[in-house]
């Protein structure tokens, strides 16, 4: 690719009604390139002359398989920020947008989330917001019971990050000797986690999807397959 500088934008446009993040690089080319990554990371590459709505046409163009993807596995993540609601752990929180002062942009209250937004309509901000909520208790609690399964295996501990993927839970770099979780997973029950933690941990001794990996998948958690349905994954086994 032809970049003008390592710098990039992060900028967001909709899937199928679901915001999706990218990031813009400068090019000196006369087209709109886009990439997508093995973690479904997507980058675009345009010159000053291009609008967002060229760049967001183009993508969508690109990515009609995504949203193709998204209709299939309708409210995948239970994160919907248009109707203000997110879920945690497979309990449902209605997003309320308040004048009032509170502590990390927000405050958990029975059914309700509190948030304050500088301007309302910023699902860009709203979004960060979410992302700080799940820091405060998803991320917690993943990376609590990695540790937990990691000595249960007999693994070696890698380090754990998290992120907004789009088409996967999680993804084992060996290389690297870290796990990548998706936020999104935190929607859903602590068993459905689990089950993912597990097949992450298990590409630490099996960096494949053959026989033997599946054999270890079951060893530690015979009800993967129940579980797997449950996030509209591919069971191979």
């Amino acid at each position: 690719m032809d970049k003008l500088d390592i710098g990039y934008q992060v900028k967001y446009f909709y899937l199928d009604g679901k915001m999706t993040m990218y990031r813009l690089y400068k090019s000196r080319s006369s087209n709109i390139k886009v990439k997508i990554n093995r973690l479904a990371e997507i980058s675009v590459y345009a010159n000053d002359s291009f609008t967002d709505v060229d760049i967001e046409r183009e993508l969508i163009n690109t990515y009609k398989t995504i949203i193709l993807w998204y209709q299939k596995h309708n409210e995948r993540s239970l994160i919907n920020l248009e109707k203000n609601i997110i879920h945690i752990f497979n309990k449902k929180y209605i997003l309320k947008i308040t004048a009032k002062k509170l502590p990390n942009k927000f405050e958990i209250l029975n059914s309700n989330i509190y948030i304050n937004l500088k301007n309302k309509d910023d699902q860009k901000e709203k979004l960060e917001i979410v992302k700080a909520i799940y820091d405060t208790s998803v991320t917690d609690y993943i990376k609590k019971s990695t540790r937990i399964w990691a000595n249960k295996i007999g693994l070696p501990l890698y380090k754990i990050k998290f992120r907004w993927l789009i088409t996967m839970w999680g993804y084992c770099k060996n290389s690297k000797k870290e796990i990548l979780y998706s936020y999104q997973l935190g929607a859903y029950p602590k068993d459905v986690i689990d089950s993912v933690i597990i097949h992450e941990l298990c590409h630490i001794k099996f960096p494949h999807h053959q026989k033997t990996f599946w054999d270890e998948v079951y060893k530690w958690n015979p009800k993967n397959k129940e579980l797997s349905r449950i996030l509209n994954l591919i069971d191979d086994h």
